[in-house]
């Protein structure tokens, strides 16, 4: 992974109370559309959510989403966070993330894959044309 970062979401329950849950963001500039969040419940199993990339940056300035993943900004005091809320088949669940430590780990992926250089014209030509060459 080319930008790793280790943060506390926070799982608002039903009863509005929020449970710490350790969590990863993950970007690997070899899929530069995707960026990865795993959260690291206590006694139990990772859970991995892959989602745009630009739909977590639209989600730090404003509602971005329509479908599983759904996040906006928000505040709570002096407290600025994302709204990130994950929808599976059977699962609902709304996690809050502090904003401060999304936005320099955000902008690190920018560096490594700037806005619009996620591929290059006729790279996937190029890649499909080296493989058929090198297949016997």
């Amino acid at each position: 992974m080319d930008a790793v970062a280790e943060l506390d979401a926070y799982l608002v329950l039903a009863s509005g109370w929020a449970v710490r849950v350790p969590a990863l963001l993950a970007y690997d500039a070899l899929d530069p559309y995707a960026v990865r969040i795993t959260f690291q419940p206590f006694g139990a199993p990772p859970v991995r959510w892959d989602f745009a990339r630009g739909l977590l940056a639209e989600g730090t300035v404003g509602c971005s989403g329509e479908g599983d993943v759904r996040i906006w900004p928000g505040s709570a005091g002096d407290w600025a966070m994302l709204h990130l809320l994950l929808l599976g088949p059977e699962t609902r669940a709304l996690f809050l993330i502090s904003l401060s430590s999304v936005l320099p780990w955000l902008e690190r992926t920018y560096e490594l894959v700037p806005d619009g250089a996620e591929s290059r014209p006729g790279e996937l030509d190029e890649e499909l044309s080296r493989l058929l060459n090198e297949m016997p």
